[in-house]
């Protein structure tokens, strides 16, 4: 007995003992069973939730730790920066719009217990001439009377102090920060209190729903009454907004994995004729995804926007072998009976749940968490799914159920088509002539486009990317990054690095703004003798602003804020400034440069998992098809059942399609799926050869792929953009996979399958 019988043996002699042991005391399993579910279900309400971009990178990649030391140096809670924009038709902001905004924002201090810091126009503040030295006095830019309501000011001379002030604050440092390019934008930064050890994080994101609906309900209608003829625009863009929208689109995945289960459910039912078929396969799912979320809450593995979609992917992918053992119950008409198929299917099913369970457990060798994550928890996943169906269903089934089928072949028209629809074949000659597709996805994997950014995680349409666009649009900007120097690093040698860097054409041409210390310092200083001058950076130096810039244990930053913060872009200027700092000691760094290096790591990750995966499937084919004495037929079988993404990928590389952190995984799960149907065939074939596994278990095979194509279409419902490009994917993978499993197996065989 060769090792491949005595290995498919020991899994069936499993299988047996343990339905031996559950029909002699069911009951008793049956208990320990919903017990162990009960277990994970208690600790469901544990689950944790990555929403920060930055807790997304984690680790894996030099920038995350750069990262880490930027925030431990520079502690910044979330922020968002909230614009107020007047109407086209009316002029600037003035005296009564600056009281109303200051004191609301005075209200916000005091009462707002979320907030630990506000910047605003009104804030900014400038030292006393020089005609007061010896008393060194920091007034407002603009210094207006609004809260005191005795002093009943004139309210011509207010105006012309909030437009004296206004202008002055357009010529500061600050303010490319605090207005937009032709002063009309008024803009407020406020940054959160973190909360450590928070479910969604470090940050909770309904403190960005108070401040909002605080907003809306006492400011902006007095604003708005001041300017009646048309809307005040009014945009919120930060890290606490990009945490707040994340956080409801996490929230939103529940109502696409009920949507799935329905959906499911119905299919089932229109496929083989009964309702049975979609309860048991969506009773599997329920169970599984009860397992894996209880588990992930037990051991602390946190969600996040890529792992939210576990659900979905495991009642996708997983959805093979139940069609398969109900696909064989049709078959078998009258004599049909659900333990016979499931006995003859387990070992067949065994290996393509293998394979599936590869193709998610091959995203485990990349260095990204977030990926990583995914990976591990869908592996188990498919694992878990293959002994619900193979070993709980057998086992407990019977105590609630005496029925042979879940199977209505007088109603199941559509399964009984598949069988016939998969007869059919390409012509030989354009089955081989469609190999040239391999080239050509051999080609694009190599010329990926990963030109990403953390807020093309949000629709084209959506607020935050609006925001952007505002921002864009006024500012030229929307984002920055802190170019971070040792404390080995002298003040002096700052200075010509950074004037250096900024002479870099790229640089020049990105770089909108900056700030940094010894700007500021200059712009207090400016016009002042030079007691007056020493005296100003004396003080300054002990002062938050420049602890803002210049830490106490001798790191300094200056922060700069790029047109474009692309990918390409932003790995350039650190390409640059390596340039300039040979030892690292001096580093473009912050959450901008860390996702960007996450993101150009993405093709890497794919190669490395997908050719991983590749290599185990066809190993597992050929040792099959080896075993079972039909070696001739694997390179029809590889050739064929990697067609399918080798045209995604030719897709991708030829159409340029934007490839990020979850559109980069398809390709392994698509290759672990590809697999199965060869392996079903080779399974099938027995004695007969080839022919005989396509004919029993080809209609199967269709059922599968437009089941599992049309549940890839749910992720289209996704809160998030990158789950509908892989549902996209998913989807147009799948069904090529069909036509070069079926149609191109069979002409490049070159039988006559009539």
């Amino acid at each position: 007995m060769n090792l491949f019988r005595k290995f498919n043996l020991a899994i069936y002699r499993f299988y047996s003992k343990t339905i031996r042991r559950t029909d002699r005391n069911p009951r008793l399993y049956l208990s320990v069973f919903i017990g162990l579910t009960l277990l994970f279900a208690l600790f469901m309400p544990k689950m944790r939730f990555l929403l920060s971009t930055d807790d997304l990178i984690g680790d894996g990649i030099p920038s995350a730790d750069t990262l880490k030391v930027l925030k431990e140096e520079f502690p910044e809670g979330p922020s968002t920066l909230l614009t107020l924009t007047p109407p086209a038709e009316s002029p600037a902001f003035g005296a009564r719009e600056f009281c109303l905004i200051q004191r609301w924002l005075a209200d916000q201090k005091m009462m707002n217990s979320d907030l630990i810091d506000t910047r605003s126009p009104l804030d900014i503040r400038h030292p006393t001439p020089p005609s007061m030295v010896g008393k060194l006095y920091y007034p407002r830019l603009i210094d207006l009377e609004c809260f005191d309501p005795s002093a009943n000011p004139d309210p011509i001379t207010e105006e012309q102090k909030a437009r004296t002030g206004w202008d002055a604050v357009r010529a500061s440092p600050w303010g490319f920060l605090m207005t937009d390019r032709e002063g009309r934008d008024f803009t407020v930064q406020f940054t959160f209190q973190e909360s450590p050890g928070f479910k969604f994080g470090n940050f909770d994101p309904s403190a960005v729903d108070r401040l909002r609906s605080s907003f809306e309900h006492t400011l902006l209608p007095k604003l708005q009454a001041l300017h009646s003829e048309k809307p005040i625009t009014v945009t919120w863009l930060g890290t606490a907004d990009h945490q707040f929208f994340t956080q409801k689109g996490l929230k939103a995945a529940s109502v696409l994995n009920f949507a799935m289960l329905l959906f499911l459910l119905i299919a089932l039912r229109f496929t083989y004729g009964t309702w049975k078929a979609g309860l048991l396969y969506n009773f599997t799912l329920i169970i599984s995804g009860i397992w894996i979320y209880g588990a992930k809450g037990m051991m602390g593995s946190p969600f996040d926007v890529l792992s939210n979609s576990i659900f979905l992917m495991i009642g996708i992918s997983t959805l093979e072998d139940f069609i398969f053992v109900t696909g064989e119950q049709l078959r078998l008409g009258e004599r049909a009976n659900w333990r016979r198929s499931i006995k003859k299917l387990i070992i067949p099913s065994f290996y393509t749940s293998l394979t599936t369970v590869i193709g998610f457990a091959s995203l485990c060798i990349t260095d990204l968490g977030i990926i990583r994550r995914l990976g591990f928890w869908s592996a188990w996943g498919a694992a878990l799914e293959w002994i619900l169906i193979f070993i709980v269903i057998p086992a407990f089934l019977p105590l609630f159920w005496k029925g042979k089928t879940w199977v209505d072949p007088s109603r199941a028209k559509f399964a009984q088509y598949a069988s016939t629809l998969s007869l059919r074949k390409f012509p030989k000659m354009l089955s081989w002539i469609s190999m040239l597709v391999y080239p050509v996805g051999i080609w694009a994997s190599f010329n990926l486009n990963v030109n990403d950014s953390s807020h093309l995680l949000f629709p084209k349409e959506h607020p935050f990317r609006e925001s952007v666009r505002h921002f864009e649009k006024t500012r030229g900007w929307f984002g920055s990054v802190h170019l971070l120097f040792d404390p080995s690093v002298d003040t002096e040698t700052q200075e010509r690095i950074f004037k250096a860097y900024m002479r870099e054409p790229l640089v020049k041409e990105q770089v909108i703004a900056y700030e940094s210390a010894s700007e500021e310092l200059s712009a207090f200083s400016e016009g002042h003798t030079p007691d007056f001058k020493r005296l100003i950076e004396s003080d300054f130096k002990t002062s938050e602003a420049y602890r803002r810039m210049v830490a106490k244990s001798g790191f300094s930053r200056i922060i700069l804020y790029p047109k474009t913060i692309d990918v390409d872009t932003l790995m350039g200027m650190q390409d640059l400034l390596a340039n300039y700092c040979k030892h690292g000691e001096c580093q473009l760094t912050g959450s901008l440069m860390a996702y960007a290096e996450f993101s150009r790591t993405i093709p890497n990750v794919l190669l490395e998992s997908m050719i991983s995966s590749l290599l185990l499937v066809i190993a597992i084919i050929a040792w099959i098809a080896y075993s079972m004495r039909q070696l001739r037929s694997v390179p029809a079988l590889v050739l064929s059942s990697f067609w399918g993404p080798a045209v995604m990928f030719a897709l991708i590389g030829v159409f340029q399609l934007k490839v990020n952190f979850l559109t980069c995984i398809f390709a392994s799960v698509l290759v672990g799926l590809t697999g199965d149907n060869g392996i079903q065939y080779l399974m099938g074939s027995g004695k007969k050869g080839l022919d005989r596994g396509v004919e029993e278990r080809g209609g199967s095979s269709v059922v599968t792929v437009v089941l599992m194509s049309s549940a890839a279409v749910i992720f289209f419902g996704s809160y998030f953009d990158p789950p509908k490009t892989f549902g996209a994917l998913l989807a147009g993978g799948l069904l090529a996979a069909l036509v070069g499993d079926l149609w191109i197996l069979n002409g490049l065989r070159g039988e006559d399958r009539s």
